[in-house]
């Protein structure tokens, strides 16, 4: 007589059990629920990442500034027409003098550096241009240079000169400096609150002391 078969581990059908079933969709349905977690955790270390780039790009920006401008000469330079003027010269919008710099467009040597507040994206921005001081690309007038943004998205920013403008003056703030023969003892970049807070640009106060005053 033939017997039945009886099934064995290696004959059963392949497939779920319905608790392998209920199992699989409670992990998914974990799985699911951690991914909006997930994708916000990643997004938060990306603006962190990027906050922490814009600020060290700032930082930079600073002490490149804070450096050229404490090393500024009290030194006279061709102007367009070929005349030769003083070097400094400043309003609280614009900023212009002469120093020396390791780096350039040319190399090493000394530049004229042009700074000027102008209109951007979400307030005003702080460009400068940087030229030769002697030699043929000297003398470009005002706007030559390549042009970099050091600080974007300031509120009122404003330049500001303390010293006296003659050396028998009183020493105190002024709005622009127009000697023809003295540097400031201090120069003060400044900017008030608003879009820069609210897109983490704040500007705290920059005050450098120039190291000379007049050409010895």
């Amino acid at each position: 007589m033939t017997g039945c078969a009886v099934p064995g581990p290696g004959n059963r059908d392949d497939g779920f059990t319905l608790i392998e079933l209920i199992v699989s969709l409670a992990i998914l349905g974990l799985l699911l629920a951690s991914l909006p977690g997930a994708f916000r955790l990643g997004q938060r270390a990306w603006e962190t990442t990027a906050r922490i780039d814009r600020s060290e790009d700032r930082m930079a920006a600073r002490s490149f500034l804070e450096q050229r401008l404490a090393e500024a000469l009290p030194v006279s330079i061709p102007d367009p027409t070929g005349q030769r003027q003083f070097a400094f010269e400043g309003d609280g919008r614009r900023l212009r003098f002469v120093a020396q710099s390791a780096t350039g467009p040319a190399g090493g040597g000394l530049y004229s550096f042009d700074l000027t507040i102008e209109p951007g994206t979400g307030g005003d921005a702080l460009v400068l241009r940087q030229v030769p001081a002697v030699g043929s690309a000297a003398g470009q007038g005002p706007g030559s240079g390549d042009r970099r943004v050091l600080f974007d998205r300031l509120t009122a920013p404003t330049f500001r000169y303390f010293g006296a403008v003659r050396d028998d003056g009183d020493r105190s703030w002024h709005g622009e400096w127009r000697s023809r023969s003295l540097l400031p003892e201090l120069v003060e970049l400044s900017a008030g609150p608003g879009a820069g807070v609210a897109a983490g640009r704040t500007l705290q106060p920059l005050v450098v002391a120039l190291r000379l005053r007049q050409a010895p």
